[in-house]
């Protein structure tokens, strides 16, 4: 929930990938290739007023009042 646009970046190999600063464990950078399901996703929801509000390419969902 707290990916921002600038975790997404084009590759080297002209594909979109995830790039997170460091793993909590064993603190070092993530990178992984963005897979065309969640890419969707993030499409679907990069006009949603709460993710734009927060930053993020997905709004936080919560069923709390």
């Amino acid at each position: 929930m707290r990916l921002t646009p600038q975790n997404v970046s084009l590759g080297i190999d002209g594909e979109h990938w995830i790039m997170t600063t460091k793993e909590e464990k064993r603190n070092q950078p993530v990178r992984m290739p963005l897979l065309p399901k969640a890419s969707g996703d993030i499409n679907r929801y990069k006009n949603a007023l709460k993710a734009i509000f927060e930053g993020t390419l997905l709004p936080n969902l919560s069923n709390q009042n």
